[in-house]
C-alpha cells in the first residue's frame, strides 16, 4: 500500500518540540519552587555562610557600628505564597533565619567565627506584625538591626520593605532574573518605602555548659565597649517599649495561664479521642 513519506528531519523536529513542550513547564516549576526542594534550606545556609564569612573576617579588625542595618534581598516565589495569593506567614520566619545569620556574622564576628564554638546563639522566639502584603514574584528587602538588650536577651528588629515605585513597576511589567533590589531603589526615602511586615527576634547566647552569656559580655568580646553613653541611652529607649512585651510572657508562666485552672473546653479536648 502506498503512503506519505516521512523525513527523518521532521521526526527530529517533532521530537525536539515535544521535549521542549514537556521540559519547559518542569523547568519553570523547578525555578519557581526551588526553595522547597530537598536540602534547599541547608544548601542556601551553606552558600550564605561561604559568602558572608570573608566579610566577617574583615570585620574582625574593623567592627561595624553596633546599630548598623543589614540588608537581605529576597523574592517571593510561588512556594512562598498561600491561598490568598500573597506571601505565606510561615515564609516570613524562614527567610528571617538568613537575616539573623547575616547580621550576627557581620556585627559579632569574634563570637560567630570562634573555632571552638565556646559561645553560640539561640533564637528564643519571633514576633511578626503584618501590615501590607507581599505578592507573588515581588522583590523585597529585609532590614535587620540590633534593637536593644537586657541582662539576658538580645532583641533584633526586622522590617520587610519594598519601594513604592518598585511595586508600581511590578504591576505593569514582568520581573527579570535578578533577585536583588538595586542600590538606587534601596535609597528611596522613608515616605517612598512600603513596610510590609515588622518583626522582633529574641536571641540568647549560651556557653557549651548551657550557661547564659550576658549580652554585655558578648559585646565586649566583639569590640563593642559598654561605656558608650549615647548607645546606652538608645538601648534604654528601645527597651522601654519592650518591657510590656517581656511582662506579657509571664501570662504563660503557669500551665493554664493566669488563672492556673483548666477550662472546661480544654479539659474536654484533653479527654477527646482523636
Amino acid at each position: 500500500m502506498g503512503g506519505f513519506p516521512v523525513s527523518r528531519k521532521s521526526c527530529k523536529m517533532d521530537s525536539s518540540t515535544v521535549a521542549i513542550a514537556l521540559g519547559a513547564p518542569v523547568l519553570a516549576l523547578f525555578l519557581l519552587h526551588y526553595k522547597s526542594l530537598p536540602l534547599a534550606y541547608t544548601l542556601r545556609s551553606y552558600f550564605l555562610l561561604r559568602s558572608i564569612i570573608p566579610k566577617a573576617k574583615w570585620n574582625l579588625q574593623s567592627p561595624l557600628d553596633l546599630f548598623t542595618v543589614v540588608n537581605q534581598h529576597e523574592r517571593c516565589l510561588w512556594d512562598d505564597i498561600d491561598y490568598n495569593s500573597h506571601m505565606n506567614n510561615s515564609s516570613y520566619n524562614k527567610v528571617l533565619d538568613f537575616s539573623r545569620i547575616r547580621l550576627l556574622y557581620l556585627l559579632l564576628p569574634q563570637v560567630m567565627l570562634d573555632q571552638d564554638a565556646s559561645i553560640y546563639c539561640n533564637n528564643a522566639g519571633v514576633l511578626t506584625l503584618f501590615k501590607k502584603e507581599i505578592v507573588p514574584l515581588q522583590r523585597y528587602t529585609i532590614q535587620t538591626r540590633i534593637l536593644t538588650w537586657d541582662e539576658k536577651w538580645f532583641w533584633l528588629e526586622h522590617r520587610f520593605v519594598y519601594p513604592k515605585e518598585l511595586a508600581r513597576r511590578q504591576q505593569n511589567q514582568s520581573l527579570g532574573d535578578d533577585d536583588s533590589v538595586t542600590p538606587k531603589e534601596l535609597k528611596a526615602p522613608d515616605d517612598e518605602i512600603v513596610v510590609a511586615c515588622i518583626a522582633l527576634s529574641k536571641l540568647v547566647f549560651k556557653e557549651r555548659s548551657g550557661k547564659t552569656v550576658p549580652p554585655t559580655t558578648v559585646l565586649e568580646i566583639c569590640g563593642h565597649g559598654v561605656g558608650n553613653e549615647e548607645r546606652e541611652e538608645r538601648r534604654a529607649r528601645a527597651y522601654a517599649y519592650l518591657e510590656g512585651l517581656a511582662n506579657t510572657e509571664k501570662l504563660f508562666d503557669g500551665r493554664w495561664g493566669v488563672s492556673g485552672k483548666r477550662s472546661s473546653v480544654t479539659a474536654s479536648l484533653t479527654r477527646a479521642k482523636l
